[in-house]
């Protein structure tokens, strides 16, 4: 156990030195990135790193699908700011082996993030004098995502005199990133995420860390600019007053390593008999602060979801629907161990020693016939 704990506080210890590393200041690209796609998330102000799950989850915290059971598959939409979308598309699912730590079973998401951020009409005067006007999509934004988390460690750990239950989730995400500016430039780079996250299952309690956007770099034509790397710690706590009845409470900080910004979000979601969710969140020490509220419809294994917000700068709504396969249960399939055969001296069988058979022939002939005189 101690072993294992040892190696989440040296994973933890490496992507903050790198997030570190690479905050050097200065314009970033592909600014969608900053921006929420889950409206579970965006109805509780954005603050999701911890208490996600499912897979739009992953895009928050790569850890957060570490405890999935079921395959998921989720859909969302998001629009309202001068024609800008964004469309989001992921799958999750249990995979038939043990992870790396042979506790349970490991999680892949693979996700599909595609974003316009509206048009840019470009005009010009000919030499008549006449006017002419040409719209172009001012930037579009591809971005293909996989994600692999686990449960690397479980244990009690005592705190003050207190014995609690922990359970450690690890995640990462590789993703590619493609973005043309105005139909003509464009450019693609690599980058990858990493998540942490801890759960303390018969309290409700949650711990979410992460960093995403890490390496990559768009250039254009000459200049080049870094995606926007942020750094998520947050904390949840989940409480059952009454049966099918729940609270969930939630805050989260938010850096913005390049551009020197930070933000603060907190939310709280009303769990209903698994009916409804309501959802209220607030944004805070950042530009574009204000408030977000959410509601959730649930169906069997069909759930949909809507956000929207009222900030101060610019305000969007969000809109998903998600499907949870409950009756699908991915087996775990056991490694068949291979006996190696050593290379030996051939056995050789004992050969039978042939006794002669002895001819009777050769035996003086006894009469059977016996006479006595008397």
């Amino acid at each position: 156990m101690k072993k294992k704990l040892n190696y989440f506080l040296a994973f933890i210890t490496l992507f903050l030195s790198v997030s570190a590393a690479f905050a050097s200041g200065g314009n970033t690209s592909v600014d969608i990135l900053k921006s929420d796609i889950s409206p579970l998330a965006m109805g509780m102000g954005g603050a999701y790193a911890a208490a996600g799950e499912g897979a739009l989850s992953a895009y928050y915290n790569p850890a957060a699908v570490g405890n999935l059971q079921n395959p998921d598959v989720s859909f969302s939409y998001s629009g309202g700011f001068d024609k800008a979308s964004v469309n989001f598309l992921a799958f999750a699912t249990p995979l038939p082996y043990k992870g790396f730590a042979q506790l349970d079973k490991g999680v892949a998401a693979f996700s599909f993030h595609q974003s316009s951020l509206g048009d840019f009409t470009y005009r010009y005067i000919a030499s008549d004098g006449s006017i002419f006007s040409k719209k172009f999509d001012a930037e579009k934004n591809m971005i293909f995502s996989l994600s692999y988390a686990e449960k690397a460690a479980e244990g009690e750990t005592v705190i003050d005199k207190h014995k609690i239950f922990l359970e450690h989730y690890m995640g990462v995400t590789v993703k590619y990133v493609k973005s043309v500016l105005l139909e003509e430039y464009s450019a693609g780079t690599p980058a990858f995420d990493a998540g942490y996250k801890i759960v303390e299952p018969e309290k409700g309690l949650m711990f979410g860390l992460s960093v995403s956007n890490l390496g990559g770099k768009i250039k254009y034509v000459k200049e080049s600019y870094p995606l926007p790397t942020v750094l998520r710690a947050a904390f949840a706590v989940r409480t059952n007053p009454i049966m099918d009845h729940n609270v969930l409470f939630t805050a989260e900080y938010d850096r913005f390593t390049q551009d020197n910004l930070a933000s603060a979000k907190i939310g709280v979601e009303y769990h209903l008999q698994k009916i409804l969710n309501f959802r209220a969140g607030y944004r805070m020490i950042e530009e574009n602060k204000g408030f977000t509220l959410g509601l959730g419809f649930f169906l069997d294994n069909v759930s949909a979801d809507f956000s929207t917000s009222m900030l101060d700068v610019y305000s969007y709504s969000a809109f998903s629907l998600s499907y949870r396969f409950s009756s699908v249960e991915i087996k775990e399939k056991k490694k068949v161990k291979k006996i190696k055969v050593t290379d030996s001296e051939p056995v050789q069988e004992k050969k039978k020693e042939i006794k002669p058979v002895k001819n009777n022939q050769d035996k003086p002939k006894q009469s059977d016939d016996f006479f006595l005189l008397y």
